[in-house]
């Protein structure tokens, strides 16, 4: 979004940092962007992105660890543009969110998260460094942002049944009801090479008590090295596009009842018996109908809100920082 308005003025602004695990000690103090006089600080959205922070942090590493987060922050930081748009534009309306409204949704709040305990709401606080009115304020600014969002998107989004019976006509396999299989799992960690050692001699062990007529779950309660060993190597009902490739190829053609041979993986070796299948089935369009109906609101709505902040964008002053936080400089 930044990168389409029309009026937006960018100031250089470079914070380095190291990135890490300890990612939590980022430099965040300054100003991100200024909407119309209003101030949106890094600190602000360092926090907004902080869910997908350590997930990033986990799954990459160097270059394309700073990429992603680098694209992270920017994605942040145009949502709360965003938000400081709609506020400003709420301003202008002759609209008033009344402020009883606000304090009954406080109350429900209070009741819901805190079992009606206000003192234990300002412990929270206290821990957060926030006060009660400004607390109170951010609840009346998501309060308006909704009202906003029902008057100039929600209302406009118009889904014809013709629109929905086309889009299922187009991807009939995609409203399938998976196949699923209900599976029972030993799995031996390797230390080395999954094809030898004393990982393969204890699937030599469990295969001859399994000839002997020995029950899976008791062995997946001796054996197993997986996190499923107490409840017998129980994985409940699993559809196979969650399993490893390895696994779903090994137990692919397995009836009902049928134990499958040793399959290696780079985490060990895995024994899988399949105790039952559900067979993938096609969904009729009235069974799925209200999905694609939710699903064709979602895309429209996404639509119609990018248009309406590229609107209040054209009108705005903002003027954006170029922060480099991810730098290893």
């Amino acid at each position: 979004m930044v990168s389409s308005m029309k009026r937006v003025i960018v100031i250089a602004v470079v914070l380095s940092v190291v990135v890490s695990v300890r990612a939590e000690k980022m430099l965040v103090d300054g100003i991100a962007a200024r909407v119309n006089g209003d101030v949106v600080t890094i600190g602000e959205v360092v926090k907004v992105m902080r869910p997908l922070q350590q997930e990033l942090i986990r799954k990459y590493r160097g270059e394309v660890l700073r990429e992603k987060l680098q694209s992270t922050y920017e994605e942040s930081l145009d949502s709360l543009i965003g938000r400081s748009l709609i506020l400003s534009a709420y301003k202008e309306q002759d609209m008033k969110i009344p402020e009883w409204l606000v304090d009954e949704r406080v109350e429900e709040v209070v009741r819901d998260s805190f079992k009606g305990d206000r003192s234990e709401l300002m412990a929270v606080l206290a821990r957060e460094h926030v006060s009660f009115d400004e607390w109170r304020e951010s609840w009346k600014e998501r309060i308006i942002i909704a009202s906003m969002r029902s008057s100039f998107v929600g209302q406009k989004i118009k889904i014809s049944p013709k629109s929905i019976r086309e889009r299922y006509d187009k991807a009939k396999d995609k409203y399938r009801q998976s196949g699923k299989m209900k599976l029972r799992m030993i799995f031996l960690r390797s230390a080395g090479s999954v094809a030898s050692g004393a990982a393969a001699a204890r699937a030599d062990e469990v295969f001859k008590k399994l000839e002997a007529g020995e029950s899976f779950a008791d062995l997946a309660k001796e054996y197993s090295g997986g996190s499923h060993a107490e409840s017998g190597g129980d994985w409940g009902w699993v559809e196979p596009g969650t399993l490893r490739q390895e696994i779903t190829d090994g137990i692919s053609k397995l009836k009902p009842g049928a134990v499958s041979g040793v399959i290696e993986t780079k985490k060990g070796l895995y024994i899988v018996k399949v105790e039952a299948r559900k067979e993938a089935l096609s969904r009729s369009f009235e069974q799925v109908r209200l999905e694609i109906e939710d699903e064709l609101r979602r895309e429209s709505g996404k639509e119609i809100y990018e248009a309406w902040v590229a609107r209040l964008a054209e009108d705005a002053f903002i003027e954006v920082s170029d922060v480099d936080l991810f730098s290893e400089k």
